[in-house]
């Protein structure tokens, strides 16, 4: 028997910096799994892909609900939106010892 499983949930949000959305994936097909987490505001669209675990699999298959299964996944987004835009060059604030 194969397993099929997808399901997509999308979250919406209004922020001082304008509307932020959210969207979770789930899909499963030939006995591999993978979750995406795509968030979109003012910026842009960031997102990011993990595959399942066997554990994860398996509480999917069994219709177990898991409360932090994007947490990796959105912290991996939230590092990669940042990481480019958000450096800033630290020259000549050093003090001279006289």
């Amino acid at each position: 028997m194969v397993f099929h499983y997808q399901s997509i949930q999308t979250h919406g949000v209004m922020t001082p910096n304008g509307k932020k959305v959210k969207e979770t994936l789930v899909k499963v097909e030939n006995g591999k799994g993978i979750k995406t987490v795509s968030i979109e505001d003012h910026k842009g669209i960031h997102s990011d892909t993990m595959p399942l675990s066997n554990s994860e699999m398996k509480n999917i298959k069994s219709h177990i609900f898991m409360p932090k299964l994007f947490h990796s996944v959105t912290k991996n987004v939230m590092r990669k939106k940042k990481g480019s835009t958000h450096r800033i060059s630290k020259k000549g604030t050093r003090k001279s010892k006289r």
